[in-house]
């Protein structure tokens, strides 16, 4: 058995003994002033042994303890900072279990949580971190894919100035209403810049015909008439022409089979 004496001020303060607890934990036996009567050798190796148990703890537990840990509490269980073996390091944070065995002497096992929750803190801060930059990849990388869409349905309805009296937008691919609402702006701006006196819209490439990028179809084909152009359409096939029919969108305008025969008929 290991005797420790303690002095404060050159008095003798209290005599500790080491004994060896039937459980491998932290253990301390404590009077009700909280001098530490005997401690288990885990405890030596969790915390720097002094006479009192409030001189182990960091400054913000001591009023816990001492409000928690009082004989008319038989048992008590409380999550404490202790002090390390090394006091330059990091507080440990730790479960108290107390156990008041007479008005006199407590029983009290800590049981260390700190490097638990530590790790998953780091865990849960690397965690935070990778889905941060990974969000922030993605709202890129979304933003990049938008303003490709965005190119691609412009390019797919390129505005050719065929003659100074006509233009031809061929269209590419579906007709949706993401790619309309791209071309719609530049397509009324061009219309008025260039001073033309007709518009091709060419339906050969054209793929699916979707309800509602028809009828913004139908309301730009509507708008460049409203500003005195005279519109045509160009290859479109039979079921397109009874896709829109189904869809209800009424387009009383010029229907001409194929591009070469609209060239000749508008630009010779």
């Amino acid at each position: 058995m290991i005797y420790h004496v303690y002095t404060i001020k050159g008095e003798k303060r209290s005599l500790m003994r080491q004994v060896e607890h039937f459980f491998p934990l932290p253990f301390i036996r404590i009077d009700k002033h909280y001098n530490i009567q005997c401690y288990s050798p885990e405890m030596a190796e969790l915390t720097r042994l002094s006479a009192n148990l409030l001189d182990l703890l960091d400054e913000g537990s001591i009023s816990k303890v001492q409000k928690g840990i009082i004989p008319s509490v038989p048992k008590t269980k409380m999550e404490v900072n202790l002090n390390a073996v090394d006091y330059g390091d990091a507080p440990i944070l730790i479960d108290l279990f107390a156990n008041w065995i007479n008005d006199l002497q407590a029983d009290i096992i800590l049981m260390e949580k700190g490097e638990g929750i530590r790790g998953i803190s780091d865990s849960l801060q690397q965690l935070r971190t990778r889905l941060q930059a990974t969000n922030f990849e993605l709202l890129e990388e979304k933003d990049k894919l938008q303003k490709s869409i965005e190119i691609n349905n412009r390019l797919s309805a390129p505005f050719i100035e065929l003659t100074e009296e006509t233009a031809l937008i061929p269209l590419f691919g579906d007709i949706s209403v993401e790619k309309l609402y791209a071309i719609e702006s530049n397509t009324l701006d061009a219309v008025q810049q260039t001073g033309i006196d007709c518009v091709l819209f060419d339906f050969t490439a054209v793929g699916e015909l979707n309800g509602d990028g028809v009828h913004v179809l139908q309301k730009l084909v509507q708008s460049i008439i409203y500003m005195g152009v005279e519109v045509a359409v160009v290859g479109i096939k039979p079921s397109q022409a009874k896709r829109i029919n189904e869809l209800g969108a009424s387009m009383d305008i010029r229907h001409i089979g194929s591009l070469q025969q609209a060239i000749k008929q508008f630009c010779n």
